[in-house]
């Protein structure tokens, strides 16, 4: 139960949070309504807190009896149930037809916030088997945990939700494994369509390196920027369940500048995160800050995209 102003007196039922996770709707009888049962929304504000419920009104609302709503999670569909009032004809004794309806959602129907979806298969990289993994989404703004789900153990499958306007890091972890680092950035207008995605784990063996995707820098410097604390924490805590691991923090960048300033800022870069690891408790004995300057380039330097992807660290397991 969760009490006023979501819950009255009287019925609550039919439940059905947006797959954005921050939309409620169901239908209640308790509060102004146009039928015996109406369909009302709540949001979740920041603080955790459900708003005043808002009827829907019509056409989702009519004098009849509303209730089971559905909102696909890009905010285009809606599907919902409607007990039909009697009508002339009706056999005595049957109860009232339960009717299914499909529309466009209206504006004033929407969820607060759009969603899309990943979804894929978490492999070992090495033998191509599937994994059973915890998958992990992180908005970047709060540093929060939006979401945890765990990769089917037979087939590796998983699905998490992705919502329009905010920017993520997404983890995939296994013990005996290095962490996987993804990002997803839809903090500005740009295409939100599902994603299909398969993660490969890579052995936490001697000589296997994964690349840190969720660290951030202004350019030509080397002072972490706040929301690299995601990957960061992710990274202290990954490093304390197996104690024995020992580490290369490898920093590289693009080919823009000298050759000699490029190896400058990349162990500049690499030295950064030595030291939020040192010091916030992985002893230093397990860790080595190095950079590789320009050199061993994931693509060629030839786009802005592909420089990107140059500029990097790397977690190495030595």
């Amino acid at each position: 139960n969760l009490g006023a102003p979501v819950n009255t007196p009287l019925d609550e039922e039919a439940p059905f949070i947006h797959a954005s996770g921050t939309t409620l709707y169901y239908a209640s009888n308790g509060m102004a309504g146009l039928g015996s049962s109406d369909i009302f929304r709540t949001e979740l504000s920041d603080k955790s807190e459900w708003s005043i419920p808002r009827n829907l009104g019509y056409p989702m609302n009519t004098f009849a009896r509303e209730a089971s709503l559905f909102i696909s999670s890009d905010n285009r569909r809606a599907y919902y149930t409607r007990t039909e009032p009697p009508q002339p004809g009706d056999v005595p004794g049957l109860p009232a037809p339960i009717m299914l309806y499909g529309s466009e959602v209206p504006a004033s129907a929407r969820a607060r916030e759009t969603s899309t979806y990943t979804q894929g298969r978490v492999f070992d990289a090495l033998t191509k088997k599937p994994l059973e993994a915890v998958v992990q989404l992180f908005d970047l703004t709060t540093n929060a945990l939006t979401q945890q789900v765990y990769s089917d153990v037979e087939s590796g499958e998983y699905t998490a939700v992705l919502n329009e306007g905010r920017a993520y890091a997404m983890y995939a972890a296994a013990p005996g494994y290095l962490l996987k680092s993804l990002n997803f950035d839809y903090s500005s207008k740009q295409k939100f369509d599902p994603l299909t995605l398969d993660i490969y784990l890579d052995p936490a063996k001697s000589g296997r390196s994964a690349v840190l995707n969720n660290l951030f820098f202004d350019s030509n410097q080397a002072v972490l920027k706040p929301r690299s604390r995601t990957e960061l924490d992710r990274l202290v805590e990954f490093l304390r369940q197996d104690p024995n691991l020992r580490v290369e923090v490898a920093g590289y960048t693009d080919n823009v500048g000298t050759p000699a300033a490029n190896l400058s800022l990349s162990q500049r870069r690499a030295q950064a995160v030595f030291d939020y690891l040192a010091k916030h408790g992985v002893p230093a004995t397990r860790l080595r800050a190095k950079g590789y300057g320009e050199t061993k380039p994931l693509s060629a330097n030839d786009t802005d995209a592909h420089r990107a992807q140059n500029r990097r660290i790397e977690l190495r397991i030595l």
